[in-house]
């Protein structure tokens, strides 16, 4: 717990410092557009939002098997997102989602096997038509929506002199098209109780070094709660499937693969327009490509969102 502390007073330290902050877990298993609010603002309404994500990807596999690793190796990505939303009509609204990424990698015990990186990466903006909300009449709502994953940061940094490898930049390097949908059924009036249900695509380009990141899709349905006090809760399954990365036309060995996992999520409201909310990622299975890959062990999210 208390390096989890450290992480967000570090994270809120450099929040107050910076103004504007763009990048992405490009890689390493973490999808970008999975950070994501779901729906999308009303009109003239505006949704700010901020998180801290850390992901541990420590968990070896030989496709659905793990495997124990005897190499020592520890593999985090922390990561600062800021998202706003805006709604320009009663149908249309657009989305923004801009991060800062620090990497870190050791393998063995030894300070000096230690790689490390930090910066701006990509980001998504995203265009959303809902045709649909929810009302007192109407129970049922979706939205769809589309736009660009753009390479806002750096994909060439070094360390010791060495180029660093793709999965350890802030950035792709590359520009990406995205699309995203989510629904939304409630079970009566008040809207207490609801299913929902989102899907996000990404399709990845090429970038000046010949790589490119597996296209990737993601799909998640799941039940929502909300109690008479100002705590609501949800739980969904989320699946996601991307394929192996290319360098120079040809597949990556080890990347790419399925993800099976359990998303649940607590949301406290500390005023009409306020809420925190703590997220967390668990694994339930794997199917991943190649002899052996390392993957996500554990994910958390912190963030605090206000609409007005």
């Amino acid at each position: 717990m208390k390096s989890v502390w450290r992480s967000i007073l570090f994270y809120s330290c450099l929040l107050f410092q910076c103004q504007v902050l763009a990048a992405t877990c490009s890689c390493a298993g973490v999808p970008l557009l999975n950070s994501m609010q779901s729906g999308s603002a009303k009109s003239g309404d505006w949704l700010l939002a901020a998180s801290i994500e850390r992901h541990e990807i420590n968990d070896l596999y030989a496709g659905s098997k793990k495997i124990n690793d005897e190499t020592h190796r520890e593999r985090r990505v922390e990561s600062l997102l800021l998202e706003v939303s805006h709604g320009i009509t009663s149908n249309w609204s657009v989305s923004s989602l801009l991060s800062f990424v620090k990497h870190r990698r050791q393998i063995g015990i030894s300070e000096g096997s230690v790689s490390s990186a930090r910066g701006l990466g990509d980001g998504v903006v995203l265009i959303k038509y809902t045709p649909r909300r929810l009302g007192m009449v109407n129970r049922f709502a979706y939205s769809l929506g589309v736009g660009l994953r753009l390479p806002l940061g750096e994909n060439t940094q070094t360390q010791d002199g060495l180029l660093l490898s793709e999965d350890m930049q802030p950035g792709s390097g590359a520009q990406g098209y995205v699309l995203w949908a989510y629904a939304v059924r409630s079970f009566s009036a008040q809207g207490l109780t609801q299913a929902f249900a989102g899907f996000n695509a990404s399709l990845n380009g090429e970038n000046s070094r010949q790589y490119q990141f597996g296209n990737e899709q993601n799909m998640n349905i799941g039940l929502a709660f909300q109690s008479e006090f100002p705590v609501s809760l949800s739980v969904a399954l989320q699946v996601r499937n991307s394929q192996a990365d290319r360098r120079f036309a040809s597949t990556v060995p080890n990347t790419g693969g399925y993800w099976l996992d359990l998303m649940p999520v607590v949301q406290y409201k500390l005023t009409q327009q306020w809420a925190l909310r703590f997220s967390s990622r668990l694994p339930l299975h794997r199917k991943l490509n190649g002899a052996l890959q390392f993957t996500s062990s554990e994910v958390y999210t912190l963030g605090v969102s206000v609409q007005y």
